[in-house]
């Protein structure tokens, strides 16, 4: 079937390399920090789906690790039919509009992790017969870098002013 093949950009290979990382585990470690935000965002769903047995339930697509022919490492993923839209974003956009996906994050904030609250957010996908299939998932959590370059709390601040931003977009749902 047709899959979307992604590279990781290089500003997030910039950003993990400016923290210290040696360049040639840049890409592995940003790779593994995305793979992992996949896996526990669809915990958290699935404890959503538990709870919110009428609801649409959600699900995260979680891709695979290839090597192209350039040697870079990239993530393969199915195609998602549909109409594709973006629900809300890290820097606390929602669009206004989806209750379910809005009240998930939401959620998710509540759902603490290693004694810690976690976000996830910049929710994206399609909504298929009574499932959204989501791609991409963010986790912010209180330590800015976290979660990989896409964790924008910041550093040593608690609770970061990002995660209070998309936290608040969600109530305001």
């Amino acid at each position: 079937g047709t899959c979307v093949v992604k590279f990781f950009n290089n500003n997030a290979k910039r950003v993990m390399q400016d923290a210290g990382t040696d360049p040639g585990k840049a890409q592995l470690l940003a790779w593994d920090s995305a793979f992992s935000n996949h896996k526990i965002a669809q915990d958290l769903a699935d404890k959503w789906n538990e709870q919110s047995p009428s609801s649409p339930s959600l699900r995260f697509l979680r891709p695979q690790l290839m090597t192209a022919d350039t040697n870079e490492r990239c993530s393969v993923e199915p195609w998602l039919e549909g109409d594709f839209k973006k629900f809300n974003s890290s820097g606390g956009w929602h669009d206004g509009h989806n209750m379910v996906l809005g009240g998930f994050s939401h959620f998710t904030y509540h759902q603490r992790r290693f004694g810690e609250h976690l976000l996830v957010c910049d929710l994206q996908g399609v909504l298929a017969k009574n499932e959204y299939i989501l791609t991409d998932p963010v986790i912010m959590s209180s330590t800015r870098g976290k979660y990989g370059p896409t964790d924008l709390a910041t550093k040593g601040s608690g609770t970061s002013s990002s995660i209070t931003s998309v936290h608040s977009g969600a109530n305001g749902i």
